[in-house]
This record gives C-alpha cells, structure tokens and sequence, in this order.
C-alpha cells in the first residue's frame, strides 16, 4: 500500500492543480480547528507547562490520526463492498432523519389531547 502512495503518478494535470489549493484550504481549517478545540481543552490546566505539554500531545496526535485515517481510507477505497455499506447507512440515516422530521410537522391528533 505504501508503494503506491509512493509512486509519482504521470497523470499531473489541471485538475490535480484545481484540486490541490482545495485541500490545503480544508487542511488549514482543520488545523486551526483542532488548535482552537485543544486551546479551550488545555486552558482548564493549572500551570502553563501542562498547558504547553498538553497542546503538543495533542498535536502530534491529531496529526498522527489523520495520517492513520488517510492510510485506511486508501485501503478501503479497493473494496466495493465498503461503497454498499456506507451508502446502505446513509440510507438508512436519511430514512430516520426524514421520518423524524415528518413526525414533528405533524399537528397532534385529537385522540392524544383525552
């Protein structure tokens, strides 16, 4: 798996370059993001060295885990059968979602008022 994302691929073109930007564009938010969430985290630690140390754990594992997920995500992108079961739970998430939302525009009915 790791050779492949190794390789350089020959097919570099406009679109990769349209694509690029954008990325760096959501890895910035996340970033600033996870800096922001980690900051309101370590702000309830008494002394500004737990403080400090508490950012930097929490940095390096936030990078270590999107590394790790990237990885994964390479990997279950080969197996169809990853596509059917996220499209069956979103499915089925979208079913519940609008069913719910049906169920609360509906005025009470008589019978639930006695």
């Amino acid at each position: 798996m790791l050779d492949r994302l190794l390789d350089i691929s020959n097919n570099f073109g406009v679109d990769t370059l349209l694509l690029l930007p954008v990325l760096i564009a959501l890895e910035a938010v996340l970033s600033a993001d996870n800096a922001i969430a980690l900051a309101a985290i370590a702000q309830g630690l008494e002394s500004e060295k737990q403080q400090q140390r508490a950012l930097n754990v929490g940095l390096v594992a936030a990078f270590l885990l999107r590394m790790l997920l990237i990885l994964t995500a390479s990997w279950v992108l080969q197996y169809w059968q990853f596509e059917v079961a996220g499209a069956a739970y979103l499915s089925v998430v979208d079913g519940i979602s609008a069913f719910l939302r049906r169920r609360r525009c509906q005025p009470p009915s008589p019978r639930s008022a006695i």
